[in-house]
């Protein structure tokens, strides 16, 4: 199989540089675009022997389809790629069978599929965060549509879909899946899976879809998915392992048992205060240590001469002024109690004879 490999290139436009291509488009058989970014494709009649799609480890992708003429293409297999928007999918496509994507991230269908279009199978499997159909599509062979093992956060809305055949809806193991709507396919459907999905929002007669008889037993799920898997040796894309996603994790800092707070601690409970505060300000972990680069500006600190200081001060006799009281403004009669003149040899009230103090 003859194939073209672009890989590790940016700014990728197909077909405006074709020309640029190491192969002729007429003979390609399998196109593979891997660690590309920043990228444009667009496949029209210049690949006529074009079957398969494969695209790893891209970010940002626009991919397009116009056809004049019957398409070769059989099937198309995204892997560990983000950002992708496919726009529209015209044209004659009668050998197109499948199309799964494979630990993607954002994968949006913005465009209008058109035309004879034979896909069958749509799969995602650990992509979250995809949505499909914003635009009028028609797939009048598509029968089943699958989200597998980490397909979290998809919206799904299939007012705009027109695909008569459709039967199989399966969703497992993935959390907060929005189904907007099934549009005309909730009243033809004849599979419908939901196995260990947590907190979905589902806007459709669930009790009603819970009780379809399935196609095919329990089991037979995972042997599809095995059977399927792109990673078998006689697909025609290369072996994918999946990256099991990193989690996000936080460290919260133990205030209890900071360094700094610890000798704070120690500093403000021991008999010695001068010692504490050298051991404090010596510690290599001490706020005052920390954070020179925000100190610049400011003048060098000198532990040595603070604790000098310190010491200065502890060891200084205190100093205290005499208390002077303060001088009576007023004298009190003896006799009656009441108030008179500092100078009054008499009381004013009673009578009675102040004597001079």
């Amino acid at each position: 199989m003859e194939e073209l490999l672009i890989k590790k290139q940016k700014y990728v436009q197909i077909p405006l540089e074709i020309s640029k291509l190491e192969k002729s488009p007429q003979t390609v058989k399998k196109l593979s675009l891997h660690l590309c970014s920043n990228s444009n494709i667009q496949i029209t009649d210049e690949w006529s022997s074009l079957e398969y799609i494969e695209i790893i480890g891209c970010r940002y992708l626009e991919l397009s389809f116009a056809f004049k003429q019957p398409s070769q293409l059989k099937q198309i297999f995204f892997a560990s790629t983000d950002y992708v928007d496919i726009l529209d999918f015209s044209g004659s496509f009668p050998f197109f069978s499948k199309w799964r994507f494979e630990s993607c991230r954002y994968v949006k269908f913005k465009g209008t599929f058109m035309g004879d279009n034979h896909l069958q199978s749509l799969e995602f499997n650990d992509s979250p965060n995809c949505e499909v159909f914003k635009n009028p599509t028609n797939l009048p062979y598509l029968n089943s549509i699958e989200y597998l093992d980490g397909c979290n956060f998809t919206k799904l809305d299939l007012n705009l879909l027109t695909a008569p055949k459709l039967r199989r809806l399966w969703f497992r193991n993935s959390n907060y899946v929005n189904i907007v709507s099934l549009g005309k396919i909730e009243e033809q459907l004849q599979s419908f899976k939901f196995e260990n999905c947590a907190y979905p929002k589902l806007n459709v007669d669930f009790s009603r879809l819970a009780r379809l008889t399935h196609e095919n037993q329990p089991t037979e799920l995972d042997s599809k998915v095995s059977v399927d898997s792109p990673e078998e040796e006689s697909s025609p894309f290369r072996k994918f392992k999946r990256q099991p996603r990193p989690k996000r994790t936080t460290t919260k800092r133990n205030i209890r048992n900071d360094p700094d707070m610890v000798l704070m601690r120690e500093t403000l409970s021991s008999e010695d205060p001068t010692l504490s505060a050298q051991n404090f300000l010596n510690s290599p972990s001490s706020v005052l240590n920390d954070n020179n680069n925000d100190k610049e500006n400011l003048p060098a600190y000198d532990p040595t001469q603070f604790m000098n200081s310190l010491k200065q001060l502890n060891d200084s006799p205190s100093e205290t002024s005499p208390t002077v009281p303060e001088s009576p403004k007023f004298k009190f009669c003896p006799e009656c109690g009441s108030q008179n003149p500092l100078g009054a040899g008499f009381c004013s009230s009673c009578g009675f004879k102040l004597q001079n103090r």
